[in-house]
């Protein structure tokens, strides 16, 4: 490697992963959970945790006491790792939510101008009233009007 080849060579650092990477939380309170959490784990767990406690009596009755901890315990594990690098159409669950809740929002025949579209304006004919000759009563040749040809 001659001298003039070491001037060209650029070394650089790229940082596009740590913008991509997820906000997790290191320290809850002073406290720090063994593993890096993100946001929506976190609300994921504590949305699991309430709808099993609420729905207690449907599905705990039936259940041995061991099974019942695994339940309570398994169920908001699972679905915190499931949630740990969902994506739906390359958006996180956050922003695809976001994206649902404001496409329910938006008005059902569009926007123009950012106002809601007009909407077509259908005829009522019911309003209307078109006055129609009655059957002219036809002569032996056929001709209504009785000239002939």
């Amino acid at each position: 490697m001659s001298e003039t080849d070491a001037i060209d060579v650029v070394v650089c650092a790229t940082y596009t992963f740590a913008r991509r990477h997820p906000k997790v939380l290191g320290r809850i309170g002073g406290w720090a959970p063994p593993v890096q959490l993100s946001f929506v784990q976190l609300g994921t767990f504590a949305v699991s945790i309430t709808v099993l406690v609420w729905s207690w009596g449907l599905w705990a009755s039936p259940l041995p006491p061991l099974a019942r901890l695994l339940v309570v315990a398994g169920v908001p594990a699972s679905l915190c790792w499931a949630v740990r690098r969902s994506r739906v159409e390359g958006r996180s669950l956050v922003r695809a939510g976001l994206g649902l809740v404001t496409l329910a929002c938006q008005p059902r025949g569009g926007t123009v101008a950012g106002r809601p579209a007009p909407s077509q304006r259908c005829v009522d004919w019911t309003r209307h009233s078109a006055w129609m000759q009655p059957d002219a009563v036809l002569l032996d040749d056929g001709d209504p009007t009785g000239v002939g040809s």
